[in-house]
């Protein structure tokens, strides 16, 4: 099966709670969709000031993108699963949450010849014929913090349907990359391994700025 669907089928799976219950025992699901992905989450009152939540989410970004002359055809795969605390300082709707995710999120990118069927790379110019497949392969941190807020509107008192909305940030750190050739006659080449590295690191020195994922998210639950 398809990773992504794989990810999809787990959230649809483990839906998600869209508001913290005003008492202990209470009981609340949702779906939710987010810059995270699509997915579910469900949680426990634990009193007036206190829940948790369990949640998945999945969902892949496809985008034509460049880097010192090079274009890509890249695609980010999310696919998480978080846990987390939510108080409500108030006793209201407002909340502050914070929690652990755990994700499996990735960035693939495959290099586009310019119009000349040249690729730009290292500082050095070279052929469609000698470089091959070119591909760039980015990962994140296996899991990360998230800190954020949130408030709810419905089912204030009881059962009943609620709308939630979500902000915060997943500390998940830069994406560590990885650039490759396959397949041209240049692939093995230390000269042309030498230009591969060099720009490597020159991408990894772009993408090192990026350290915070902004998360906003938007849902509809059920409160029982």
């Amino acid at each position: 099966m398809d990773r992504g669907v794989a990810r999809a089928a787990g959230a649809a799976a483990l839906l998600l709670s869209l508001c913290a219950p005003a008492a202990a025992g209470d009981v609340a699901f949702g779906a939710v969709g987010s810059t995270l992905g699509l997915g579910g989450e469900v949680g426990w009152g634990l009193g007036r000031h206190l829940a948790v939540r369990l949640g998945a989410y999945a969902y892949n970004y496809t985008a034509d993108t460049g880097h010192a002359g090079l274009d890509y055809d890249a695609e980010l795969e999310l696919g998480s699963a978080g846990a987390y605390v939510d108080w409500h300082p108030f006793g209201s709707r407002f909340r502050i949450s914070a929690g652990w995710l755990f994700n499996d999120n990735a960035l693939t990118a495959t290099a586009r010849p310019g119009e000349d069927g040249s690729f730009p790379i290292g500082g050095g110019s070279f052929t469609a014929a000698e470089v091959g497949k070119l591909t760039g392969k980015g990962r994140f941190r296996s899991s990360a913090p998230f800190l954020g807020v949130g408030w709810r509107l419905g089912a204030r008192d009881g059962r009943g349907v609620a709308l939630s909305f979500d902000a915060g940030v997943v500390l998940q750190g830069a994406l560590d990359m990885d650039l490759r050739s396959q397949g041209g006659s240049l692939s093995d080449d230390p000269g042309f391994q030498a230009a591969l590295a060099r720009e490597e690191a020159e991408l990894q020195a772009e993408v090192d700025d990026y350290e915070l994922f902004p998360v906003v998210t938007l849902g509809l639950g059920y409160r029982f």
